[in-house]
């Protein structure tokens, strides 16, 4: 039973046609930049929100979307972001962010 299950998935998936669809991301610049906790630490962190915008096209309906999120860097931990290079070390010059205000 369990075989022949398997058997017709696989001969419907080998029937599925694959679709090659374009798909792009861009990011924005940082922006908000600030001060924020990490653990607890107002001391430690560097907080920034970035706009993504996405879109995929070659679908029967293309579509994109976009989204804000708010990033956080640890500074007291190895820093490879461009962003956490230029403002780990000017953190404590810059404002908290607004709900600790």
């Amino acid at each position: 039973m369990i075989k022949s299950i398997l058997a017709a998935s696989a001969v419907l998936f080998a029937a599925t046609p694959v679709v090659a669809a374009d798909f792009s991301v861009s990011r924005g610049e940082a922006f908000a930049i600030r001060s924020c906790p990490i653990e607890g630490d107002m001391s430690r962190g560097v907080c920034y929100n970035q706009e993504t915008e996405w879109e995929v096209l070659g679908l029967r309906v293309p579509f994109s979307g976009s989204r804000e999120r708010v990033f956080e860097i640890d500074c007291d931990r190895r820093v490879v972001r461009s962003i956490g290079k230029e403002f780990c070390p000017v953190r404590d010059q810059l404002p908290p962010a607004p709900f600790l205000q």
